[in-house]
C-alpha cells in the first residue's frame, strides 16, 4: 500500500515530469523577501502553540514556515492540515505542504504609455506548488498558469504564460536541521524565484501577471542574525505558451546579498554582476557587463520608520567605462491607537543618467532585474536617468482596511539621456529636448484584508505629463497624452 512518503513523492514527482521541458530546455541552454526582518522562528519540532506562533503568508512561498501546522493542536480551520502533511511518525523533518495562490484582477488604462489608447482587461493567474522535506532533502516546485482577456493587443510574455513552471528544485541542508528552521547552510540547485530587499534591484516581478523565475544554483548561509545568499543564476524567458520558458544563454546574473536582521530592522549588502550579449540605450546597443555594489539600511522602530539605499555601478558596455550611481531613501511618522494606524511619509531618489552620449564615460544606472510596478500600482517610467520626490500617507483601520496615498514628481537627472521602462527598455528618446520635468505620478488605494487567507485591493492612479513628455511624443504627429488607470482585484492564499 502507497504510504504518505510515496504518495508526496508521487505527487512532487508528478509536477516534476510537467516542468521536464522546462528544465530540459534550461540545460540545453510583496509577504517578505530575505532581507524583511523575520519573524520569530517558532520553538523547535513541532509543538508550537497557537500563541508562540502565527502562520503567515510571505512573498515568496518557500520562504514561508508550516511546519508547527503538523501538530493537529496548532490547526484552526480544516485547511490547515494541508500546510503540514506528516510523512513520518518518527521523523519529525518529513512532511509535505501544499499551496494555492488565486489572483483575478481587472485594470483599465487610458493612454497607456502616454500614446492615445483607451484598454481594459481582467488578468487571471493561478499558482500551485508542493513543498516536500525529507530530512536534509528538500524539493519544492510551483506552477502558474497566467492568462489575460484583451481583445485590443496582442499577447504579451508579462500577461499571460499557459503552463509554466516558476520554480523546480532541489535542496540539501548541512548542518543541524532538528527542530530549526533554517539549516547552518542550503544549497539549491534549480528553478526559482529570485527577491531580496526592497525589490528595487533584484525581484521576481510578480506584481504583473507573469512570474520572472531563474534557472541556476544557490547557496545560503544561516549565521547567528545575517542570512547570506550566494548564487548564479540565468534569467528564464518567459513566453506566452504551454511550458516554453526556457534560460536565456546570452545572459547571465551572479553575486552575493547578505542581511543582518536585528530588532527594529535590517542592514542589507550585496554585490553582483549582470552580463548581457545585447542592451539597448538611447547612445546604442551592444555587449554589457554590469556590476553592482550596494546597501540598504531600513528601521522601524518606535513612531519612525526610515529605509535608504545606494548603489554604486561600474562595468562596460559596448566597451565604454561604466561609473553610475543611485540613492533611495524614504522617512515617516506613525500614530497608532489600538488596531489603528496614521502615517506620513517623504521619500526620493535620484538614479544617474547618461552624461554625454558621445565619451566613452556610460553614466546610466540600471537595475538589473527590478520588481514590474517599480513606482506605485503602474507600469510607467523605472528609476533609470530620473530624480524625484514623493510625499505619501495611508491610514489602517483595526488592522483590516488600509487607505494610501502617493504622489510622484519626476525629473529627468540628464537632459542627454532619455527615459526608460521598469525593464529598463527605451520609452522616449532625450529629442534634443532641454526640459527635466517628466511628470507627476499620482495613486489612491484601498486594500481590505479578510483574512490570512482573502484580500480585496482598488486603486486609482493618474500621470500628468511633463514639460519632458510633451516635448517627446513616441511618434512625430502623436501627442503625449496624460495617463488614468483604475483597477480592482482578489487574491486567495492556501
Amino acid at each position: 500500500m502507497t504510504g504518505p512518503r510515496n504518495a508526496a513523492r508521487i505527487f512532487v514527482a508528478s509536477l516534476l515530469l510537467a516542468s521536464a521541458p522546462v528544465a530540459a530546455g534550461a540545460q540545453a541552454s510583496r509577504t517578505t523577501p530575505a532581507s524583511t526582518p523575520p519573524s520569530p522562528s517558532p520553538p523547535p519540532g513541532t509543538t508550537a502553540t497557537a500563541s508562540a506562533w502565527k502562520p503567515q503568508y510571505t512573498y515568496l512561498p518557500d520562504e514561508e514556515y508550516w511546519k508547527p501546522f503538523c501538530n493537529p493542536a496548532n490547526r484552526s480551520e480544516p485547511a490547515d492540515s494541508l500546510k503540514c502533511i506528516a510523512l513520518s511518525g518518527t521523523d519529525a523533518n518529513s512532511y509535505a505542504t501544499l499551496g494555492i495562490d488565486v489572483r483575478e484582477k481587472y485594470e483599465h488604462f487610458f493612454s497607456k504609455d502616454w500614446n492615445p489608447t483607451n484598454n481594459g482587461y481582467l488578468l487571471q493567474r493561478y499558482l500551485v506548488d508542493a513543498d516536500l522535506h525529507e530530512d536534509r532533502l528538500r524539493e519544492f516546485v510551483e506552477l502558474e498558469y497566467s492568462t489575460a482577456t484583451n481583445p485590443h493587443a496582442p499577447i504579451d510574455a508579462t500577461w499571460q504564460d499557459d503552463f509554466a513552471s516558476t520554480s523546480a528544485y532541489v535542496e540539501y541542508a548541512i548542518g543541524s536541521v532538528t527542530g530549526a528552521k533554517d539549516a547552518p547552510l542550503e544549497l539549491r540547485v534549480g528553478r526559482q524565484r529570485l527577491a531580496y530587499g526592497s525589490e528595487r534591484m533584484i525581484d521576481d516581478r510578480s506584481g504583473l501577471n507573469t512570474i520572472q523565475p531563474f534557472d541556476g544554483v544557490r547557496a545560503r548561509i544561516n549565521t547567528g542574525t545575517w542570512r547570506t545568499d550566494l548564487y548564479y543564476v540565468r534569467p528564464v524567458t518567459v513566453a506566452p505558451y504551454g511550458f516554453d520558458d526556457l534560460a536565456n544563454k546570452s545572459a547571465s546574473f551572479f553575486g552575493g546579498y547578505a542581511t543582518d536582521s536585528f530588532k527594529g530592522g535590517s542592514l542589507d549588502a550585496y554585490a553582483f554582476v549582470d552580463q548581457r550579449a545585447s542592451q539597448f540605450y538611447y547612445r546604442g546597443v551592444g555587449p554589457e557587463i554590469r556590476d553592482t555594489l550596494g546597501t540598504r539600511y531600513a528601521t522601524n522602530s518606535g513612531p519612525f520608520d526610515s529605509d535608504t539605499e545606494l548603489d554604486w555601478q561600474f562595468g562596460s558596455f559596448k566597451g565604454d567605462d561604466i561609473d553610475a550611481f543611485a540613492i533611495e531613501t524614504n522617512v515617516g511618522y506613525a500614530l497608532a491607537r489600538g488596531r489603528n494606524r496614521f502615517r506620513l511619509g517623504l521619500g526620493g531618489g535620484i538614479a544617474s543618467g547618461d552624461h554625454n552620449p558621445k565619451s566613452s564615460h556610460f553614466t546610466t544606472f540600471r537595475a538589473p532585474y527590478p520588481t514590474g510596478l517599480t513606482f506605485g500600482i503602474i507600469e510607467a517610467n523605472g528609476n533609470e536617468n530620473t530624480s524625484g520626490f514623493t510625499p505619501n500617507a495611508s491610514y489602517t483601520y483595526n488592522k483590516k482596511v488600509t487607505v494610501a496615498v502617493k504622489d510622484y514628481f519626476f525629473y529627468r537627472q540628464s537632459i542627454y539621456d532619455g527615459i526608460y521602462s521598469a525593464p529598463g527598455y527605451p520609452l522616449r528618446a532625450p529629442a534634443g529636448s532641454n526640459a527635466s520635468p517628466i511628470g507627476n505620478l499620482g495613486y489612491a488605494s484601498l486594500v481590505y484584508v479578510l483574512d490570512r487567507h482573502v484580500q480585496v485591493i482598488g486603486a486609482y492612479a493618474r500621470y500628468l505629463k511633463g514639460t519632458f513628455l510633451e516635448a517627446s511624443p513616441e511618434a512625430p504627429g502623436v501627442p503625449s497624452l496624460s495617463t488614468a488607470y483604475y483597477s480592482a482585484w482578489f487574491e486567495y492564499k492556501l
